[in-house]
Formats: C-alpha cells, sequence, structure tokens
C-alpha cells in the first residue's frame, strides 16, 4: 500500500460522510393539530350547496360526494404555488421542502337554520424521496372554509 493510501482512504471517508450529512432532511416541525370547523349562519343545505361548488370550481379530482354523511373527498391535487407557505415538509441543506400534492376533505355538519364546515388537507412532497409526509398550517383550509361561509351566507 502507497503511503498516500490512507491519507486518501480518510479524505474519501470524509468526503462520502458530508454528502450523506448534505443530502438527510429533517422533518417537519409543526406538531399536526387538529383543523376546527367554523360556524355558517345558513343552513345544511345552503352551506353543502356552497360546499359543492367552491370544490367543484378548484378540483379535478373529486372521489367522492355524499350528502347524506356531509363529506367530500378530493385527492392527488398538484400544487401550483410552491412558494405559498401551505405546509411544513421539513427540511434540506438547500433549504425548505416545498409541498408537492395534497389531497382534502370537506365535512359539512348543520340543520335547517346553521352548519358548521371543516377542511382537512393531507400535504406530501416527492421533492426529496421517499415522498414526506408534511404538516399543514392551515392556511389552504382556513381560506377555503371562508369561501364557502361567505358564498352560503349571501345565497339567496
Amino acid at each position: 500500500m502507497s503511503p498516500l493510501a490512507p491519507r486518501l482512504s480518510v479524505v474519501g471517508a470524509l468526503f462520502l460522510a458530508s454528502v450523506s450529512v448534505g443530502c438527510s432532511a429533517t422533518a417537519p416541525r409543526l406538531v399536526a393539530t387538529p383543523r376546527a370547523a367554523i360556524p355558517v349562519n345558513a343552513s345544511f343545505s345552503r352551506t353543502w350547496d356552497a360546499a359543492v361548488e367552491i370544490v367543484a370550481e378548484r378540483s379535478r379530482t373529486i372521489q367522492m360526494v355524499d350528502e347524506g354523511s356531509g363529506l367530500i373527498i378530493v385527492a392527488d391535487v398538484f400544487v401550483g404555488d410552491t412558494s405559498a407557505p401551505w405546509a411544513d415538509c421539513g427540511s434540506t441543506v438547500a433549504g425548505a421542502v416545498t409541498p408537492t400534492h395534497f389531497g382534502y376533505n370537506v365535512v359539512v355538519r348543520g340543520d335547517s337554520t346553521s352548519a358548521e364546515v371543516r377542511i382537512n388537507a393531507f400535504w406530501t412532497s416527492n421533492v426529496s424521496r421517499p415522498t414526506t409526509e408534511c404538516v399543514s398550517r392551515g392556511v389552504w383550509e382556513s381560506a377555503i372554509q371562508k369561501l364557502i361561509k361567505t358564498r352560503a351566507e349571501s345565497t339567496k
């Protein structure tokens, strides 16, 4: 073995260690918390119609619409705006990992005089492998809940 071989082995090991550390990702820092439903000053029927309209305007991958259970499920939506603070997907040495896909559900509950609506979004990122489960910041859900509330309450 040449006198340089031990030094090259050490240099090679340090290089591999630094590359593997650079590729590692940290997990999201947020803790998943259940989203609260918001009250709507409209009947279940008006709130349900508003929810279906809002979802249909924004999603092309609707999996289920079940008025009896008050549930709408949408899956595998591509995230167009990765600069928005939708979810915490952790980070790498290169910076924050952004969400690339999400699915969500809309839950509407109520009666003939009032209702409530809750949105639950489930974000993932395939920026780094394997696919990362992200923790929602609640920004998107809150915005859609407000749209549904506004439409339901303004419907004549």
